[in-house]
């Protein structure tokens, strides 16, 4: 699962079977396409769009479907992960330019926001409901979960760093992202497990 560019600088999204077979998956008429994330049944989800703009994508069963947070001003929605059940993530910018998370079930769309934070930019959930992202609000950025579940946020950081950003969630809570240290402004990619530190 990911994306590619042809040889007219185009983008297109793309599915690899454990056998080798590259499948091209373009949603229909778009400029550029990009494949994000795919669950157990073969549901795909990704953005279309191009280098300013996006609308994010289902496709199941074989049949394409957009992604548009009717908070999100126009062409501003990307969907990034999708777990089991279904339940999509992702992030949109609204009208004013502000960043925020958000969860697709069926049609009904929820904004997830850090509380108290500028922004939020949500990116992939597990099997559990729980979403990663990112959150800043005029500082260095930090990495969150949050458990859909609960409807509860947990903050954490890579030690002793600059900035971070969870990108991925695995079904053991192990979370996957990047940082930024103090020392260099370099940029790392970090493993944790934040509710193994929790009390």
């Amino acid at each position: 699962m990911g994306q590619y560019t042809d040889s007219n600088g185009l983008s297109h999204g793309f599915q690899r079977t454990p056998s080798g077979t590259v499948t091209t998956i373009d949603y229909p008429e778009a400029l550029d396409s990009s494949a994000l994330d795919i669950n157990k049944h073969g549901d795909i989800v990704g953005g279309y769009g191009d280098q300013f703009t996006s609308t994010g994508f289902l496709l199941h069963d074989g049949m394409f479907s957009s992604i548009a947070d009717p908070n999100a001003a126009p062409m501003q929605t990307v969907a990034i992960g999708i777990n089991a059940s279904g339940l999509v993530s992702g992030s949109y910018t609204d009208t004013a330019g502000t960043d925020h998370g958000f969860l697709l079930r069926g049609t009904d769309y929820m904004t997830v926001d850090f509380p108290m934070a500028g922004f939020t930019d949500g990116d992939r959930i597990n099997d559990s409901g729980q979403l990663v992202g990112g959150y800043f609000s005029g500082g260095p950025s930090h990495g969150f979960v949050y458990d859909s579940t609960r409807n509860q946020f947990l903050s954490f950081d890579a030690p002793d760093v600059a900035s971070s950003l969870a990108r991925g969630i695995n079904n053991w809570g192990q979370v996957t992202g990047v940082y930024r240290s103090f020392i260099d402004t370099s940029q790392h990619g970090f493993i944790a497990s934040p509710y193994a530190a929790q009390p």
